[in-house]
């Protein structure tokens, strides 16, 4: 908050200049704000880890998630592997959490892992094409949906996730947050470094 106080200068003279006060009222606003930084970036990488991951074994997949399928079979008779070649590509969780396939239509992916997703696209196949056995399939993620980080810090924006990734070290990727001048900052650092 800023106020006119009077203050005097060495030559004796009385001036009124805008000094920057805080009072109580404006360290608890920059404190919420700094709650807010946390919380959302809480938020936003609890989401992407799923509410029961541990690791990135278990990461569970959503919108703009890239995978790689690999759709395969082993051929007994012929004693070679065959590979599904219309399936074997990348593809992206779209925005309704589904991922389309050819031969297969839309499978459900987010909340899902790469072992679920794996399981269903060779049930989906199996189903769709008249298999007598379920093909093998392999999912695994070529790229993690971006995280966000909005408020206090130096470059707000999106950034590219990797697993493991904590709020300080998401904080950190975006530059930090913005410096203080007063004695709140180590606070804030304090804050942050006790949500992780």
């Amino acid at each position: 908050m800023l106020q006119e106080l009077p203050f005097s200068v060495d030559n004796g003279a009385r001036s009124n200049h805008r000094v920057r006060r805080l009072d109580k009222l404006s360290a608890r606003r920059d404190g919420w704000r700094i709650l807010h930084v946390v919380v959302y970036a809480g938020m936003s990488l609890a989401c992407m880890l799923g509410a029961s991951s541990a690791n990135a074994e278990e990461y569970v997949l959503g919108p703009q998630d890239k995978l790689r399928v690999k759709v395969y079979e082993w051929r007994a008779s012929r004693d070679t592997i065959f590979g599904w070649d219309a399936l074997n590509d990348e593809y992206t969780v779209g925005p309704n959490g589904s991922v389309s396939l050819p031969l297969v239509g839309e499978i459900k992916a987010a909340g899902l892992t790469t072992g679920e997703i794996a399981n269903s696209i060779g049930d989906s196949l199996k189903k769709s094409v008249g298999l007598a056995r379920k093909p093998n399939t392999a999912v695994e993620i070529v790229q993690f949906r971006p995280f966000y980080v909005v408020g206090k810090v130096t470059q707000s924006g999106e950034f590219a996730y990797r697993p493991g990734l904590t709020i300080l070290q998401a904080l950190s990727i975006a530059g930090g947050l913005r410096t203080r001048e007063d004695k709140d900052a180590r606070f804030e650092r304090e804050v942050i470094q006790g949500q992780g």
